[in-house]
């Protein structure tokens, strides 16, 4: 909140083309706190940034961010931004406060724990991951620290996966968790398009077992595995907009294996068939799933 003006930070959120999820709400009350809904929350933060970025386009009798961002850090902004048109002008300021307003407030966050909790900012900053993600991308809003990611495609997969493992293990004793639960590991396939044949959904399904082989392979029977696809969703907006999310669909393509924590009334392709398989179903049950996950979250 350091970043904005106070006209901007304590006026509450009224346009009725604001998503429901920040309507009602001042920036201040969604970017403030070690608990802001902004950095905690992937709808909240989408909603107002799709908020921020419009704000700063319609600015206020000046340029891009005017009325919205601090004079003195708007005033450096725009000092390297002279040659660009409008359109990237603002997009360019979008881009560079969000950044800012990430940066303030976890070196605030961590200030205050140096100050307070000395304990608390070792294990915030430490290596304190408790659960592992094999897969190349899509794991870019979880927490910081919060999740050890391994990509594929380095040549001896079993090596670096159990590289990871031996990472993971040290940490949950170090938090006191090893030997309580088993630990976690997340495959997630990224996909460029949307599931619409039974032949795409085969091949996810395949990937992830080869996947998740490695992983057995790896850890034993000492494991549990989440395994979901995901891809870039066009979600319309007011006045015919278009927002562009992605979230993690579950799908268990080995139900007999009881390793996978993913249960059937989640599962995108439970009891799906090549004689039944219809896209439609595949929609149906990525935005009934979409809808459960909104409701639990309120």
């Amino acid at each position: 909140s350091d970043v904005f003006e106070g006209k901007f930070l304590f006026k509450v959120i009224d346009e009725e083309w604001a998503h429901e999820s920040i309507r009602g709400k001042t920036p201040e009350a969604l970017l403030e706190g070690e608990h802001a809904p902004y950095f905690k929350d992937m709808k909240v933060k989408i909603a107002l940034e799709s908020y921020l970025m419009r704000r700063i386009a319609e600015h206020d009798g000046g340029g891009a961010g005017t009325g919205v961002i601090r004079h003195d850090i708007l005033k450096r902004l725009q000092m390297h931004l002279g040659e660009f048109n409008d359109d990237v002008k603002t997009f360019l300021t979008y881009t560079m406060t969000s950044n800012l307003a990430y940066a303030t407030h976890f070196r605030n966050l961590n200030n205050r724990l140096a100050a307070e909790d000395p304990n608390g900012l070792k294990a915030r900053v430490n290596h304190g991951e408790r659960k592992m993600a094999y897969s190349l991308t899509g794991h870019d809003l979880e927490e910081p620290n919060s999740l050890l990611l391994i990509k594929p495609g380095s040549g001896d997969e079993e090596k670096t996966v159990a590289v990871g493992r031996d990472v993971l293990l040290s940490n949950l004793e170090s938090l006191g968790l090893k030997g309580k639960l088993p630990p976690v590991v997340h495959i997630n396939i990224e996909l460029t398009k949307p599931i619409d044949t039974w032949e795409d959904l085969i091949e996810v399904e395949a990937r992830m077992d080869t996947k998740a082989a490695i992983i057995e392979n790896v850890f034993g029977e000492n494991v549990r595995l989440f395994t979901t696809y995901s891809y870039n969703q066009a979600i319309p907006t007011g006045e015919g907009g278009i927002c562009r999310v992605k979230q993690f669909m579950p799908l268990n393509g080995d139900p007999g294996n009881r390793k996978i924590l993913i249960d059937a009334s989640e599962d995108i392709g439970h009891g799906l068939t090549k004689a039944n398989f219809h896209k439609d179903t595949i929609r149906e049950r990525e935005l009934a799933y979409t809808m459960q996950d909104e409701i639990a979250a309120r």
